[in-house]
């Protein structure tokens, strides 16, 4: 629940859990778009992950990642109060 509100931490352990398959189905597409969000909240730090997660995706699939993140975030500020 702490990544969906957007806590870039959260974003980031989760991220990792799809990534290694911890909990969830392995999904890198998924583990993409979640450490991408965690890195656009600030943890810059983590960058260095998704060209390792690259190594085991298409182009298609990190687009999809980059779709996915987009989506969340056009989402995110909708919500946000005027």
């Amino acid at each position: 629940m702490a990544a969906e509100e957007g806590v870039a931490g959260a974003q980031h352990n989760l991220g990792v859990m799809y990534a290694d398959g911890q909990g969830v189905a392995r999904d890198f597409v998924e583990a993409y778009k979640w450490i991408s969000l965690a890195i656009a909240g600030g943890m810059i730090e983590f960058e260095e992950i998704l060209s390792l997660l690259q190594e085991h995706m298409s182009e298609a699939q990190v687009a999809e990642s980059v779709r996915g993140a987009e989506l969340w975030l056009s989402q995110r500020q909708e919500k946000k109060p005027q």
